[in-house]
């Protein structure tokens, strides 16, 4: 994948799209819903493979560790 692929991060935002609208669904069906965290859990394995896969809401470049927000860190459901 390419540095510009990984940062579109298309399946992603498809993934948050579907998942937040079941989240939405279940709050109107009267599910108490306090709060969503993305990228936490991604972030485990990312710490797990010792930061050799690429997971989470950020690139990061490995070589200047510089760290940009990929498409779907910005992704607002309205």
């Amino acid at each position: 994948m390419t540095t510009e692929e990984a940062k579109t991060d298309k399946a992603r935002k498809r993934y948050f799209e579907l998942h937040l609208a079941e989240v939405r669904d279940a709050i109107k069906a009267g599910v108490d819903v306090k709060g969503y965290f993305a990228g936490s859990l991604a972030d485990s394995f990312k710490r797990g493979s010792g930061y050799t896969l690429r997971f989470g809401l950020n690139y990061v470049d490995f070589n200047t560790l510089q760290r940009s927000p990929k498409d779907s860190a910005k992704y607002v459901v309205l």
